[in-house]
């Protein structure tokens, strides 16, 4: 089995690699735009080729697709409106165009998000359990993209259609993979280290309900579930599966005081008034850290489900999160440490 993997070089694409690595397959393809030489090769079946996804060349992409069994897209982008929709979507149906041209069986694995539910913002002072047969309504640009690529690709790669085999998708399948906030080495975001800062510095507060919810899944668990999802492919086929980790706010705000060794935060506050303080004092130009998304975030009681993962793939995360967390914040302090000390030793 030869695999193609998009995205390698990413916070998620990279421990998706090091899982798939472990799997008997004879070949895994990674695409990035330029090559380094730094690209992550965890063993001799990883090879790396450079491709564009923004300006692909159309016959190296085909040929890529052609010499692979199972296309996985690991790409995404958060933050360049400029770019979003097109790696987001555009990518998507460029492939997906190219997997259908084929005749030969493939599967597309597609990273995606449990932001295509919108459920945080849209369940606002709701408790709800969300699975995989929740409404989807992205609220922005980023879950807009990524839900209508996962449309597309149900769209366009069925299993049958009226009853009937379509004979130019009878030949595809397809799996999408909708994780919550993923957290782990070499991540992006700065969300959760500023929570644990907060914690720290005895400057964190909990704002509403005592049952608001953390949605953080490790991004090994993520990872995972690629790799189930490779080695059950009937289990898999046609499926989209949420990952999450979902644990009570204050089991993780807990668990961070314990690892700094400070007392866990006791003050809540009530939440309509911290909204009316928020939005008055972000008319200012003073930097006030909490707006109302981040506050969504706060005292969300939307839970999201990974039951049909385990069910059909004997999915689970190893660890709840506040145990994951410990681990987390502990590498974190030894890379700091590490980094300071390769600078401090550094010759002026």
């Amino acid at each position: 089995m030869t695999l193609l993997l998009f995205g390698a070089s990413g916070f998620i694409g990279r421990a998706v690699l090091n899982q798939l690595a472990l799997l008997e397959v004879e070949r895994i393809i990674c695409v990035r735009r330029e090559l380094t030489g730094m690209e992550p090769c965890p063993n001799d079946k990883v090879e790396w080729q450079a491709l564009d996804i923004l300006k692909p060349d159309l016959s190296q992409l085909n040929r890529l697709i052609e010499e692979s069994d199972t296309v996985i897209n690991c790409t995404g982008e958060l933050e360049n409106a400029a770019t979003m929709t097109e790696i987001n979507l555009g990518f998507v149906k460029r492939l997906t165009a190219l997997l259908k041209a084929s005749t030969k069986a493939h599967r597309f694995i597609q990273l995606s998000s449990v932001g295509c539910y919108g459920a945080v913002h849209f369940y606002r002072g709701q408790a709800k359990h969300i699975t995989e047969a929740s409404a989807e309504r992205p609220a922005g640009l980023y879950e807009s993209s990524k839900t209508q690529a996962d449309d597309f690709i149900r769209e366009q790669i069925a299993e049958q259609i009226d009853e009937q085999i379509d004979e130019q998708t009878a030949h595809l399948s397809y799996t999408i993979i909708r994780p919550t906030n993923v957290f782990g080495q070499g991540m992006k975001s700065q969300a959760l280290l500023s929570l644990a800062n907060m914690i720290r510095a005895r400057r964190f507060f909990f704002i509403g309900p005592r049952t608001a919810v953390s949605t953080y899944i490790e991004v090994n668990d993520v990872a995972r579930l690629f790799a189930l999802c490779i080695t059950r492919p009937e289990a898999s086929k046609n499926q989209v599966f949420i990952a999450s980790n979902d644990c009570l706010q204050t089991e993780l705000v807990e668990s961070i005081a314990a690892y700094h060794q400070v007392s866990p935060p006791s003050l809540r506050l009530p939440e309509r008034p911290i909204r009316a303080l928020s939005r008055l004092l972000n008319r200012l130009p003073i930097g006030f850290p909490l707006n109302q998304s981040r506050i969504d975030s706060l005292t969300s009681q939307v839970e999201f489900s990974h039951e049909k993962a385990e069910q059909a793939l004997g999915f689970k995360p190893e660890q709840p999160v506040p145990v994951q967390i410990l681990s987390f914040l502990e590498q974190h302090s030894n890379r700091r440490t590490n980094e300071t000390n390769t600078i401090e030793n550094t010759p002026q």
